[in-house]
């Protein structure tokens, strides 16, 4: 077998002209890269560029055949990737139109090559086009192609309906015969594993089958040989296994099974899969009013934190390799275990769950499918069902691989419009949808939605990988389209809440049993990106949170004015941009610090929390605790402290204080919290409280709220860096200005940042002026007299010199802006 790849010398005609282009390529791409448009993502240009979405563009290459090659039984054309709505043509002949970014294309070319020179085109037809010529019935535009939602905009995403040649291009020249496919099926019982290791193919006759098991350090452990057929399948026992599992809950050796189709003593074809020795199932046990829902790992009941991930690049020929190692590297930075694959997005590659099953990190993996109906003709019903065999067969022996799910926010789309509860239908004003659906549309929405998330995409998934569970959508209640408010997703099954969507209630309502959850697979507040971000892709005259220019980077109704609501109820607004910037991120920390402390004190009965969202796709005004730049938000290092494995977390409630310790370790812990509380800048009562706790929770301390709140605090540590719990609202604090005093040390891989201050400080951030930098600890509190060491590690910033740490860095600290010139707010309508 000869695989020749085809990625270099292509080209994008446009406007009389051709332009060089390498796959991945897209239109973006391959314009923005010769200068022929602007940058979409500076200042308002996104709409400069709309009008090159209303045309069709060609892209070509041509490729050289020999005589002899053209010998071979099959001449495969391939396509990994090609988004979306499009045309391919070989030597003019029309191979095929497609309509699917999500699928991988082959055709067997071998009649319509000739010796010589090739040329091979692909016509791409404007999406923006194709939708208005094929408009639908019912629900959003895109909803009649395969193509990633997010990209005709969404309430974080620009619009930006590229199109492209996004994976590799090339050519198989063979006898016909191949491994198509590898797929283990595992078996646990007690003290072994069976791995049932089943190869489709085509073959000749007289082919032999090679099955070779490795251990997870590379070792033969078991190799046989058999006669090759369409499918053959080999069984190895493996005694005392060695179990994969979620990290923080054991190891991940990951043992490799290798396929090779020989024939006499050449290997033909071979393919090769690592996998993770791992059952997974949902524990969805009827409790009290409603149903658990658990994700359990060989028999381990585990507790999800996690963050949805999006696309990570809206012009997606700029995502690598080195891309998707920053997302994980983040994602187990920030005390992860797991990351959601939102719907409204595309298909990771393989690289992604790669570093999933090494790292340890679970994939929650909805198919993609997003916020509107689907009507489910034949042609689509036929299309779908291929992506999802192609998807399923792709990435289903990765053990990161815990729950699969058809679909995000159908079955709450469908509660909404049906619902007569009132803050449901409230919602569904919010979304301008002022009538319910009827009877008539209810059921024919009940009809459609089964057919694919019912019964198409379950059936492929119960054939495909029986072994990986499987819901319907998210969230979801235990009985499909029968939630009557959004509420109802509290108590039986997973949760997705907004505060601005649910009337702007204050973050506060995240601290009652109503909000309680079972499991909760989105929940988010927005806040701006960093300063250099803005300052990159902006000019100073639009920094000001309701500038033209910033409006055009906020893609949520009034999500500005939201961010400033929340201000107005818990800080003082700040004058300077710089501040405001700074304080919209702590605020965003603190809101999900909130809830996930709360959730978390309650593990008994929260199972999961999946914060929107990890990253951007663009840079922008959003939920997102990473920037598009890579530069962490205020919230991003509170989810390091507030998902840690074990948690020390504070509540206020009925005029008294508690602490709590959480923990989600199997292993008994112990330790020891320091709690002072202080009363204008004195220590006025000192204890130290030792903790003893496994896989659960309990409150190891309470005393009663000080009167004056606005002079007193509770100040807690157990592990060297303390927390400041207010007992009232920031802008109810009499904050001091702190005289900081900052010592930097250099060591070789390292340098140490000591911070120390007169007074107690909020919030402390650091920061370099220029450079970028990801520091081990950020967004801390300091007590009087009490100095924190941070470590900043130099393979986490491109500064090379001490003496450029020494000028760079800044701190700043929410006593500088509650001290600070700040203005009357401007609260969202």
């Amino acid at each position: 077998m000869v695989k020749r790849l085809l990625n270099e010398g292509w080209y994008l005609h446009y406007q009389g002209e051709m332009f060089p282009a390498k796959v991945p390529c897209s239109v973006v791409s391959t314009l923005l890269a010769h200068q022929k448009i602007e940058d979409p993502y500076v200042r308002d240009h996104e709409q400069k560029i709309q009008p090159i979405f209303e045309e069709d563009y060609t892209f070509t290459t041509t490729f050289q055949i020999e005589d002899e090659e053209r010998k071979n039984e099959r001449l495969l054309l391939v396509f990994d990737c090609l988004d979306t709505v499009c045309d391919i043509f070989l030597n003019e002949t029309l191979l095929a139109s497609e309509k699917n970014m999500f699928r991988r294309y082959r055709y067997d070319v071998k009649e319509y090559v000739q010796a010589g020179k090739n040329r091979l085109r692909v016509l791409f037809h404007s999406p923006v086009k194709y939708l208005r010529d094929h408009k639908a019935d019912l629900g959003k535009p895109f909803n009649v192609i395969r193509k990633a939602g997010c990209m005709f905009g969404w309430d974080w995403g620009i619009t930006l309906p590229d199109s492209g040649i996004l994976g590799d291009v090339y050519l198989m020249l063979d006898d016909g015969s191949e491994i198509e496919d590898l797929f283990v099926k595992q078996t646990h019982r007690k003290g072994e594993v069976r791995l049932k290791t089943t190869a489709e193919m085509h073959c000749k006759e007289g082919d032999q089958v090679r099955f070779t098991l490795y251990d997870p350090e590379g070792n033969i452990l078991e190799e046989r040989m058999c006669a090759g057929s369409e499918a053959v399948s080999q069984t190895f026992t493996i005694a005392s296994p060695r179990l994969w599992m979620p990290v923080g809950y054991g190891e991940q050796p990951l043992y490799t099974v290798k396929v090779s189709l020989c024939r006499q003593t050449e290997v033909i074809s071979q393919r090769s899969r690592r996998i993770g020795l791992r059952t997974v199932r949902i524990d969805t046990a009827r409790d009290g009013k409603g149903h658990k829902f658990q994700i359990v790992v060989n028999e381990t009941p585990v507790y999800f934190r996690g963050e949805n991930m999006i696309i990570n690049d809206a012009i997606i020929p700029q995502v690598t390799e080195a891309t998707w190692d920053a997302l994980v590297e983040n994602a187990l930075a920030s005390n992860l275990n797991g990351i959601r694959v939102w719907g409204g997005a595309y298909y990771p590659d393989d690289h992604f769950y790669e570093l999933c099953d090494a790292a340890g990190l679970m994939v929650y993996q909805d198919f993609m499918f997003a916020c509107t109906f689907y009507y489910p003709s034949d042609a689509f019903i036929e299309n779908v069902a291929a992506e999802v065999e192609y998807q399923l067969k792709r990435i289903r022996n990765h053990p990161s691989l815990v729950l699969l799910c058809g679909n995000n926010e159908l079955d709450c789309l469908y509660t909404t419009m049906t619902s007569k509860e009132e803050r449901t239908v409230a919602l569904r004003k919010l979304f301008k949808a002022d009538k319910a659906f009827d009877l008539k549309t209810a059921l024919f929405i009940r009809h459609i939605y089964s057919k694919i998330f019912l019964r198409l995409i379950p059936s492929k998934v119960r054939a495909l990988c029986p072994e990986i569970p499987f819901i319907h959508s998210t969230p979801h209640a235990s009985k499909p389209l029968a939630a009557k408010s959004f509420v109802d997703y509290t108590w039986d099954g997973d949760m997705h809440y907004y505060l601005q969507y649910d009337g702007n209630a204050p973050y506060q309502i995240m601290q009652t049993k109503e909000m309680l959850c079972r499991f909760i697979s989105e929940i988010g507040f927005q806040s701006y990106p960093s300063m250099k971000t803005l300052r990159e892709y902006m000019a100073e005259e639009d920094l000001e949170p309701y500038s033209d220019v910033m409006y055009a980077h906020q893609k949520c109704f009034e999500g500005n004015e939201t961010i400033e609501l929340y201000m107005e109820r818990e800080y003082l607004v700040p004058e300077a941009f710089e501040d405001y910037v700074y304080l919209s991120q702590v605020q965003a920390g603190e809101i999900m610090r909130y809830s996930a402390e709360y959730q978390r004190r309650h593990n008994d009965y929260n199972k999961g929390m999946i914060l929107w969202q990890l990253n951007d796709c663009w840079p922008v005004v959003s939920w997102s605790g990473i920037d598009y730049r890579g530069r962490w938000k205020a919230e991003q290092y509170m989810i390091r402290k507030f998902f840690a494995a074990v948690l020390v977390s504070s509540e206020v409630s009925e005029n008294e204080v508690s602490l709590h310790v959480t923990s989600d370790l199997l292993s008994e812990v112990s330790g020891e919290v320091q709690a002072v509380l202080y009363e204008r800048g004195k220590q006025v009562a000192v204890h130290a409280i030792p903790y003893q706790i496994q896989t659960g929770s309990k409150e190891v301390f309470r005393i009663p709220c000080p009167e004056d709140v606005a002079s007193s605090y509770l100040a807690y540590q157990s592990g060297g860096v303390w927390n400041v719990q207010l007992f009232g609202a920031a802008k109810d604090y009499e904050f001091e200005k702190p005289s900081l005093k900052t010592t930097i040390e250099e060591s070789e891989d390292s340098y140490r940042i000591t911070v120390c201050t007169d007074v107690m400080c909020k919030d402390v951030i650091l920061d370099l002026s220029q450079h970028d930098a990801i520091f081990e600890d950020n967004c801390f509190d300091l007590v009087p007299q009490e100095p924190y060491t941070v470590v900043l590690k130099k393979s986490k910033t491109d500064v090379t010199e001490l003496e450029q740490v020494e000028r760079e860095l800044t701190v700043k600290t929410l006593n500088d802006v509650m001290l600070g010139k700040s203005r009357k707010g401007k609260s969202a309508k």
